[in-house]
């Protein structure tokens, strides 16, 4: 059986991810985890050995956090589609993005497209800032502040220009890769 307050410890990492462990106690001291965060990691991990000796209850409690998993990129992507009201066709056409590689992202709910098939994406949907950020985060992506590249789209959403040619045409000038596949 699982001591109860370090099932409240491990319950509590799980659901911040792992960001938040200011207020968390671990189980059998009366310390709070006032530490610099390089030491709160090895205080919080050697209390998960201390308190969980099988892997058996570890893997089950790493499994639960798995089948709670957020919407992958191809789920994110049929959905915003729905909610725009576009069709599937209108939608890669938008992208410049081929129909055989829609098809292949459509079936493939894990798929992982490349970075500027997911950039094309988000200006097809006419994604706000925010939305983007999102969109692209479910891909494994980020908008830089260093890459000219993610300077120029971050620009262009924030301008509401959403034509795919028209940024291919400011990429082109600036010597910069193409967006699509």
């Amino acid at each position: 059986m699982i001591d109860p307050a370090f099932k409240a410890c491990l319950l509590r990492y799980i659901s911040s991810r792992g960001e938040d462990f200011q207020r968390a106690e671990l189980p059998g001291t009366d310390t709070r985890l006032h530490l610099e965060p390089e030491f709160r990691f090895e205080r919080v991990h050697t209390c998960f050995q201390k308190a969980v000796s099988p892997k058996g209850r570890v893997l089950d409690a790493l499994k639960k956090a798995v089948r709670s998993r957020d919407e992958s990129f191809t789920e994110a992507l049929v959905r915003l589609i729905r909610e725009k009201g576009m069709s599937h066709a209108e939608c890669y056409r938008r992208a410049g993005i081929d129909r055989k590689l829609f098809s292949k992202i459509q079936k493939d709910v894990h798929y992982r497209p490349s970075r500027k098939t997911a950039f094309a994406f988000a200006l097809a949907l006419e994604l706000n800032e925010e939305e983007a950020r999102e969109f692209l985060a479910r891909a494994g992506y980020a908008l830089s502040k260093s890459d000219a590249f993610d300077l120029v789209i971050e620009y262009c959403i924030r301008a509401k220009i959403y034509d795919v040619m028209l940024i291919n045409e400011y990429l082109l000038e600036l010597d910069l890769p193409l967006l699509g596949a």
